[in-house]
Order: structure tokens, then sequence, then C-alpha cells
């Protein structure tokens, strides 16, 4: 499999003319027998400059899209009378993105300020009035905070006066500080920091509860505790051998995870970062400490503010499972603080079964009921969490009351006239008149296949002829040939084009066919992935078919491409129906099962009960069979479940 790493072109006489599978859908053939006009060609810088290596900028055309300004986020006011714009950069620095991390239990932390590494943020925050009509009024900038300075999880208050946010800024040292929270005044714009001392600092590890709002004047934060220290240093010698046993003889089997823990240094980094402190302080600064420091992953407040369902992870760990299924604990306190009732103590979730939709034991999914004040909810497993189990009925919904209510039910929806609110210019212009159109046609089984046929502004297949076609897909397995021909997608959906998106080579004279339909389809006791390459191929076949039939496509100029599980079906179409495309894009992908033991995707058996079938799926058990250009793209610290860059290449 001819490959290009993602990092500095190699020494020596390039072969990128050979490798990059866009000179292969572009180039061949000037002269084109069905009349139809050479596309634009590819710039490839002359072999000096490429055996130089470092990054180089893709053509003008793609350029210009990507670093288009981002239309802001949009958030709106608890009473609709204001909404916000979030603004954003195109895409994040570099230096950001090569940070160092800490992978511990599943989760990347920058330990730098202590939060997930690589976060999105905001730029900017600005205020505008939202009239009854709909129209907007002036912007009013959030400002008062330093410049630079990058925000993340913007809420209101209830009453819509605050706003709260994180705020944290590079230093000179190319680091970035650790996180503050701050509050700002919504009428004024003014932005201050809600803690009075400098040396309070958010924990942002896991993915919510940072901090919410519990009534319109006092907020509950998780804080890094203030006599933490420094973090743990790894021991030169280790205190004795890793030893992993499994005492009560369970037969456990676990899909493969990343970044898991590996031994008692990581277990203590993992404490270190993700133990908080719950603070509770008030708009004018006067702070209360709640709680004992715990891991801390959730903070939800009742919506009647009475109550704060509380969640926290606690030992024994594992280090084969990430910290999702570690032992947690769902407590009730009132908003003050005070320990009201335990809901809940789920104990280690090593052994969930890895048949598709098993779950852990226990209660899950415990929420508040948003129409009701304080009215829990939650789900619990009627087949032991085993979906093969066969039991009726599967789940029970359960509903726990705090305090009951009387009067009528609030309208979810009332009687409003609809408005237009914002009027953004096109955030790609050049691609304003793309053509779009979803199309269906049929696999030679009869199963029905849907696609959306995108064309650059302007282009007649009659006038201009076919075009070289990206066929960008991603491959879903079905129980039933009605499920798998049902229609997705929407015709009228904006066509949003990001930084990776292949409808960038839109503005470079490419059709692209997105999102064929690859249905892999085992009906009743039938196993889908048995059939997996005769039934991808068969999709693959008929929806080129289709583009070719409708002039839109060069049969001899038809790229494919994939992200994920979509780099694995790009890498078997090359090896098992070469006569289908010139070249092929695999982004992210894992390409020996064998190295996913127990289970991938939908598959829920293990590799030793479907031993020809793993083997028959994998392409690198086909490797040989690729003749045609592939450009395999992994990041060295891919996270991607099976995509180790070592296994990659």
């Amino acid at each position: 499999m001819r490959h290009m790493r993602t990092h500095a072109a190699s020494s020596g006489t390039s072969r990128l003319a050979r490798l990059a599978p866009f000179a292969s859908a572009a180039e061949s053939g000037a002269a084109d027998p069905n009349g139809s006009p050479a596309p634009t060609s590819l710039p490839l810088e002359d072999e000096e400059s490429l055996s130089l290596g470092g990054y180089r900028l893709p053509p003008k055309e793609i350029r210009d899209i990507v670093d288009a300004p981002p239309l802001p986020e949009l958030s709106y006011s608890p009473h609709r009378d204001k909404i916000l714009f979030l603004k954003r950069r195109s895409l994040p620095p570099l230096s950001e993105l090569a940070r160092p991390e800490e992978k511990l239990a599943g989760i990347r932390i920058d330990g730098n300020y202590n939060a997930r590494s690589r976060m999105s943020f905001y730029t900017g925050i600005g205020i505008h009035s939202l009239t009854d009509d709909g129209k907007l009024g002036p912007e009013q900038e959030v400002h008062g905070f330093p410049d630079g300075a990058k925000i993340n999880f913007v809420s209101w208050s209830r009453d819509g006066r605050h706003l709260s946010f994180s705020i944290r800024v590079d230093e000179e040292d190319n680091n970035s500080s650790k996180l503050r929270v701050w509050v700002a005044d919504v009428e004024s714009g003014k932005a201050r920091p809600l803690f009075q001392s400098p040396d309070i600092f958010l924990n942002a590890v896991f993915d919510k509860g940072h901090f919410v709002w519990v009534n319109d004047s006092m907020l509950l934060v998780c804080t890094i505790p203030i006599s933490r220290g420094a973090p743990p240093k790894k021991p030169l010698v280790p205190s004795g051998p890793k030893v992993q046993s499994n005492e009560q003889k369970n037969v456990v089997q676990v899909r493969t995870f990343q970044d898991l823990l590996k031994d008692e240094y990581d277990e203590d980094l993992f404490d270190y970062y993700s133990k908080s402190q719950l603070v509770l302080v008030s708009l004018d600064g006067t702070m209360e400490l709640v709680g004992p420091p715990a891991i801390y992953t959730s903070i939800d407040p009742s919506p009647d503010w009475k109550y704060i369902l509380v969640t926290n992870i606690h030992p024994p760990y594992s280090y084969i499972v990430p910290c999702g299924r570690f032992p947690k604990k769902v407590e009730l306190w009132t908003t003050t603080g005070k320990f009201v009732r335990e809901i809940c103590d789920l104990s280690l979730a090593e052994d969930i079964p890895i048949a598709s939709d098993s779950v852990r034991r226990g209660k899950r999914s415990i929420n508040w009921r948003p129409d009701k004040p304080s009215t829990l909810y939650w789900v619990e497993t009627q087949d032991g969490g085993d979906a093969k189990i066969e039991v009726s009925p599967r789940d029970i919904v359960y509903m726990e009351s705090a305090e009951p209510i009387n009067g009528e039910q609030p309208e979810a929806w009332p009687d409003k006239t609809s408005f237009q609110i914002t009027n953004f210019p096109h955030p790609y212009p050049q691609l304003a008149s793309l053509q779009k159109e979803m199309i269906r046609y049929q696999r030679k089984d009869g199963v029905q296949l849907t696609a959306t046929i995108y064309l650059p502004p302007g282009y007649s297949p009659t006038k201009d002829g076919p075009l070289p076609c990206l066929v960008w897909s991603y491959p879903g397995e079905f129980k039933s040939k009605d499920a798998a021909g049902q229609v997705r997608g929407s015709p009228n959906e904006f066509a949003g084009i990001g930084p990776t998106s292949p409808l960038l080579w839109l503005a470079r004279g490419f059709a692209i066919l997105f999102g064929p339909t690859i249905p892999i389809i085992g009906e009743g006791d039938e196993e889908a992935n048995d059939r997996y390459i005769e039934q991808l191929v068969a999709s693959a076949e008929a929806a080129v078919e289709e583009a070719i039939r409708r002039g839109v496509a060069h049969p001899n100029k038809i790229a494919v491409g994939g992200h994920s599980y979509g780099a694995f079906m790009t890498a078997n179409l090359l090896a098992h129906a070469p006569h289908l495309f010139c070249c092929g894009i695999s982004h992210s992908g894992a390409y020996n099962r064998t190295l996913t033991p127990f289970g991938f995707q939908n598959e829920d058996r293990t590799l030793w009960e479907a031993t020809n079938t793993y083997i028959e799926m994998s392409p690198f058990m086909s490797a040989n069979k690729i003749k045609k250009p592939i450009l395999l793209i992994h990041g060295e610290e891919d996270n991607n479940s099976g995509t180790l860059t070592m296994q990659v290449y």
C-alpha cells in the first residue's frame, strides 16, 4: 500500500506526483475521447522544493474557503429578548495542536491549564437585543478581558442579566494560563473575574458541569483545589510488577479503547488532574467551599433551583476501560451544598457485553425532567445489560418527584409568529451557486440507494462534459432492505464546507458524490459482515454507474475516500474493485481488524467467533491487491479506536 506521512516529506527524489490521488484523478488524458474539457491542473512544486519537506499551502481556491471567517455560533437569552454572537476563528494555530497532553483513562488532558486538550474556543462575544418582530439591535461587544483571550463555556443566568464564561490567555512561553471564570453584565457588556482571588482556577477536565448557575446571583464551580501542590513525579523504579488478574473468573470482553490507565503513576496523575473542589460563589465574590474534593464529572441543578444532581467517580479504577465505566456515585444535594440522599452507587463496569446496545447495569441516564420543578427520571435495563438476551420490556423508565406540584402544564411552544433573525453573508460566495441534488438509484440486488451530487457553479453536463469526481462515503449496517433504502438527509440543508470537507474540491472543478449509501445488510439470522465485501462492491458499483449515467463523472477519473470506517471502506474498494476508481484517500482508518478482536462498529462477534470475517474484511490482508495510488492520512496522536500510527504504517 503506498502512503504519505502527514509530517515532513522524505528526502531524495520525490514521488508525490505519483502519490497524490487528485493528481491521478485530474491529470490522465488532456485529449478526452468524450470531448470533456481538461480539468484545472493541480500545481505540484518542483522536485527540489518537495524534498525540503515542511508544511505547504493548498491551492488558492481551497485556501480562500478554508481561511474564510466562520459564521458565529448563536445563543439566545432565557427570555428570548437578546442573542449572543459567539465569534470564532477558522482554524486553531498549530501551536495549540502541538501542546503536550496527558492520556489518562480515555481522555486527553492539557496539564498546563487543567482541561481537555485541544479545546476549540471563541474569540469574542457580541450581544444584540432582539425585538418582537425579529429585528436585531446594534452589537454590544463584551469587553474587559485581556486581548487574545480564549473563551469557553458561555452560559446565561436565568434572569438574562449576566453571562458566565471561562477565559485563558497565551503566556510569553507559548503556554496558556489556567482557566478562570468570568462574568459579564449583559446591559453594559462589562466583564470581570468572578473570584476575587487570582489563585482560583477552573477544572475543566470533563465534558460538562464545570460551573452552573444555582440562582440569578450565584454559581457552583468545579475548581482546582488550592492545596493541590505539584503534579506527582514518575518513580524511577517501579513499586512492583504490573499485575492484572481475573479473580472472579468472569469472561471479560471489551472493545479496543485508547489512552487507558497503565499503572499506579497514571492513577495518581488522573486523580491529580481530575479532582475538584466545589465552590459556591456569588456575584459579589463571596464564596464557600462545598463538600470534599472529589472527581466531580457533572453538577446539574433542578429546574426550580432547589436541588443539584452531583455525579462523581471513585476507585477502584480499571486499566482496560475508560473512566466513563469507573465506579460512579450520583447524589442529590441542595443548592447550598447540603447532602440530601444517594441516588445510586454503580460498581466498575468492565463486563458490559460487546453486543450492540448492551449497557451498564443499574440506573443510567439520570436527568431532571425539564417540564417539572424537581423530578428525576432514569432508565434501568431488564436484560442484565446484555442486548443478546431476549426480554420484554428491555428497559423501564422510572420517575421520582422531589416535590409534588399542581396546576396547568406550561406550553412547550407558545403561539408566536416566526421571523428571520440573522442574514449573514455567504461564507464562501465563490460557491454560493453550487449545484446540489439528492438522487435515488438501485443496487443490482434491488436495494434502493441514495446519494447527494454536488457540482461546481455554472457547470452543465451537456455543455462541459464529465468531470473528475470524488466519491466520499461511510458504510452502515442494517437488518432489512427496507431500512437500508430509507432516504436520509435533506435537499434543503445548507452545504457547509469545513477545512477537511470533500466539497472543497468543487472549487477545483470536481464533481462530488457525497454520502452514497453503502448498506451492509444481514436479514434474519444472517450476519451482515459475512457478506461485507460483496455488498460493499455492489453499492460502489451502483453509485459509480449512476454518476457516469448522468454524465457528470468521467469513468477514468473517479476517486474514492472516507474517514475512519470510510477509510477502511476506501482501502477495501481499491483492493476488491480496482476497476471503479483511479485512486483513494483514507483518513484516520484502521485496516487490520485482528487488532480489534472484541468487535468493531456494529460487529459484536469476537475474532475467535468470526475469524474468517475479520480476516476477509481487513484490507491489510489484501494489501498486495492494491495497485492504484492510495493516500493514507493519519495523525501520530490520533485516538480513533484501533488506529495506532505504527499499525497504519
